[in-house]
C-alpha cells in the first residue's frame, strides 16, 4: 500500500513539477526563495490534493471489487452532511485549484491534452456529479426515497435539472469560446484514435447521462462519473507534460470509462432496470451519433420515457439486445472505413 501511495504521489508531483520547471529558468530553480514562492506552493498543494483524490477513487473501487454495496457509502458512519462535505472537499479543491495554471487556448491535434475550454466543461460536469451525489446522499440519509410512490415527477426533477443545466452551461462555454475564435472540438470524437473505439467511448457517456436521470439513493454511479471527470483530466495533464504518451493516455481514459460502465451495469442490475436503461442509452447514442438529432430533443424524450423504463416490461430485453447489436455494428463500420 505504501508503494502504491508513493507512486501516485510521485506521478502527481512530476506532472506539476514539469510545469514549474518549464516556466522558470534553471538558475532560479535552485534558489531557496523561489522554492518557497506562492506559485510553487500552489503546485505542491495541487499535487497533494490530487494524490488524495486519486487515493479516494482507488479506495472506492477497492470497495466495489470487494462487493461492498454502493462503493462502501452504506456504512453507518457515512450518514451526516458533515461527512459528505469532508469527502467532497478534496475533489472540490482539486477542481478549483486547476484554474491556477496556464493552459493552451486550443485543443492539441491528438486531442488528449488538457486545454482551457475543456477545463470549464470539466467544471460543469464536476458540478453535475456533486449535485447528483448530494441528491443521492439526501435520499440515502432520509425518508425521501418514499416519494417515488407518490410523486415520481417531483422525485426525478432534481436530477433532470442537474442534467439539463450542465448541458446548457457547457454549451454556453462553447459558444463563448467560439465567439472569440478559440473553440475546439470538445467531444471524445476529437481524440486521435480508432474511430470504432471512440464511437463506443462516446456511447458510454450517453449511458452515464441516462443513469444521471435515474439517480436514486446510491452514490456509486456518480462517484464513478466523478472519477471519469477528474482522472481523465489528470491523464490529460500527464500527457501534456510528456509523462505519458498518447497511447497510454488513451488506454487510461478507456480504462476509466470501462470501470464506470461496470459500476453502472451493477447498479442497474441491482435495481432491476438493466435492460430498459441499456436500451434507452443505446438508442440515444445511435440517434444522436448516427443521425445527428438535436441532443436536447433526445433527452427531453428520454425524460418522458423514464416512467416506462422503471416498469421494466419484458420487451425491453429484446430492444436492449437489438440496440446493442446496432451500436457495435456502427462502431465496426467506422473502423472498417479506415482500413
Amino acid at each position: 500500500m505504501r508503494l502504491i501511495v508513493s507512486r501516485i504521489y510521485t506521478a502527481v508531483c512530476c506532472a506539476h513539477q514539469c510545469h514549474y520547471e518549464a516556466k522558470m529558468p534553471q538558475s532560479l530553480l535552485t534558489n531557496k526563495e523561489q522554492l518557497s514562492s506562492k506559485e510553487l506552493r500552489h503546485h505542491r498543494a495541487h499535487a497533494i490534493v490530487g494524490a488524495i483524490v486519486m487515493l479516494h477513487f482507488a479506495y472506492r473501487y477497492a470497495m466495489f471489487f470487494s462487493d461492498e454495496p454502493d462503493f462502501g457509502f452504506h456504512h453507518h458512519h457515512h450518514n451526516s452532511s458533515k461527512t459528505l462535505l469532508l469527502l467532497l472537499l478534496p475533489h472540490t479543491l482539486l477542481q478549483i485549484s486547476g484554474f491556477g495554471f496556464a493552459l493552451p487556448s486550443k485543443r492539441h491535434p491528438d486531442g488528449n491534452r488538457i486545454w482551457s475550454e475543456y477545463r470549464w466543461h470539466a467544471l460543469f460536469f464536476f458540478g453535475r456529479c456533486i449535485a447528483l451525489m448530494s441528491i443521492a446522499w439526501s435520499r440515502k440519509t432520509s425518508a425521501h426515497s418514499e416519494i417515488t410512490t407518490v410523486t415520481p415527477w417531483i422525485y426525478r426533477m432534481p436530477s433532470i435539472l442537474a442534467v439539463f443545466l450542465t448541458m446548457i452551461g457547457a454549451d454556453v462555454i462553447t459558444a463563448w469560446y467560439k465567439a472569440r475564435n478559440a473553440s475546439s472540438p470538445s467531444t471524445i470524437r476529437g481524440l486521435k484514435g480508432p474511430r470504432g473505439l471512440l464511437y463506443l467511448m462516446s456511447a458510454a457517456q450517453f449511458h452515464a447521462t441516462v443513469n444521471c436521470l435515474l439517480t436514486s439513493d446510491r452514490m456509486s454511479v456518480q462517484c464513478a462519473a466523478l472519477t471519469v471527470v477528474q482522472a481523465s483530466a489528470f491523464g490529460m495533464t500527464l500527457r501534456r507534460k510528456g509523462i505519458i504518451d498518447h497511447v497510454e493516455g488513451l488506454v487510461l481514459y478507456s480504462l476509466v470509462l470501462f470501470l464506470g460502465m461496470l459500476v453502472i451495469g451493477r447498479d442497474l442490475k441491482e435495481r432491476d432496470i438493466f435492460y430498459p436503461a441499456t436500451a434507452v442509452g443505446n438508442l440515444a447514442a445511435i440517434i444522436r451519433m448516427n443521425f445527428g438529432v438535436n441532443k436536447y430533443i433526445i433527452w427531453v424524450v428520454v425524460c418522458f420515457v423514464l416512467p416506462i423504463m422503471e416498469e421494466n416490461a419484458s420487451w425491453w430485453c429484446a430492444v436492449s439486445r437489438a440496440s446493442t447489436g446496432v451500436l457495435f455494428l456502427s462502431a465496426c463500420t467506422r473502423s472498417w472505413k479506415l482500413l
